[in-house]
């Protein structure tokens, strides 16, 4: 019996190239507000052999692929460029299984954290979720 997986992913993407109209998103100098990212996941599950359980634990770095902030509150039309301190990043953990034959239960908590400025605005998050669920099977 397989007691751990392990998966890992990474996706690229040019967002650089990203058009309306094949009309590409410049600011007034002609940048492109959207940039390339590489992001990437990283997680494992444990599945306990003496106990119909599972825990796993994983974490997710997401870079902004809009290098631009929007400063301008009144006229809504200026963009400046942002210094990222910290991409988004996320670690997760949680636990699950099935009680008797018939109830599945599944816990999980995640915290998300980023930092980013321009020289009028920090933008700061950090965000901690928890979940729970339960089923019950016929």
């Amino acid at each position: 019996m397989q007691t751990l997986l392990v998966s890992v992913e990474i996706m690229y993407t040019d967002w650089s190239e990203a058009a309306v109209d094949r009309k590409r998103f410049r600011d007034f100098n002609l940048q492109p507000v959207f940039r390339e990212v590489i992001d990437y996941r990283v997680g494992a599950e444990w599945t306990l052999p003496w106990l119909p359980m599972r825990a796993r634990a994983g974490y997710a770095y997401r870079p902004f692929p809009m290098q631009f902030i929007q400063a301008d509150r009144i006229e809504n039309d200026l963009m400046s460029a942002s210094t990222t301190k910290k991409e988004r990043s996320e670690i997760t953990a949680g636990i699950g299984g099935l009680v008797g034959r018939v109830l599945m239960f599944d816990g999980s908590v995640s915290y998300m954290n980023m930092k980013r400025s321009i020289d009028t605005l920090i933008e700061e998050r950090s965000q901690m979720r928890f979940l729970f669920t339960a089923s019950y099977r016929f």
